[in-house]
């Protein structure tokens, strides 16, 4: 510890700078935190179809069946992607009420199968698996869009940051 303050000491002697003026020029926050939550989501727009759908991430997601969603069809909404993997729809900032229907989670059954054939089933199923996997078409979408996966890391990393409680 001694060794690492002697370095920034050094550090900072050799290239330290004052600064220019001693005006401190930093504004000052005014939004709430939800609106700060909401500025810091990633936010992507889609279009809803007639059928009151859209697709973001490879999830379907199917809005409440009301008059004013009705009006939405071929419109552009925003959805809102939180870095705690939460979803928010939302037209001109009102968020609209939806339903999932995720594809990858999805499983067909397959026929009923007798136990003499099932150590072959499943063999056939898991080199399928691996199949799909290694072709990328089991998993989510490798756009520019951030992965859920990194966005939990990056909430384990630096947990204040994304503290709701603030």
């Amino acid at each position: 510890m001694v060794i690492k303050l002697c370095f920034i000491d050094n550090y900072n002697k050799r290239f330290a700078k004052s600064a220019k003026r001693q005006l401190n020029v930093h504004r000052f926050i005014y939004e709430i935190p939800p609106e700060l939550y909401d500025i810091f989501s990633w936010q992507t727009s889609r279009k809803v179809t007639k059928s009151l759908t859209l697709q973001y991430d490879k999830v379907m997601y199917l809005l409440e069946k009301t008059i004013e969603n009705e009006h939405l069809v071929g419109r552009s909404i925003m959805i809102h992607d939180y870095p705690d993997d939460q979803i928010d729809i939302k037209h001109l900032g009102q968020s609209l009420g939806y339903s999932i229907f995720d594809k990858l989670e999805r499983i067909n059954q397959g026929e009923i199968v007798e136990n003499k054939r099932l150590d072959a089933v499943l063999r056939f199923a898991m080199v399928e698996q691996e199949r799909l996997e290694s072709e990328g078409l089991r998993e989510r979408s490798r756009s520019d869009t951030p992965r859920r996966q990194e966005q939990r890391r990056q909430s384990r990393m630096n947990p204040v940051m994304y503290d709701q409680t603030k």
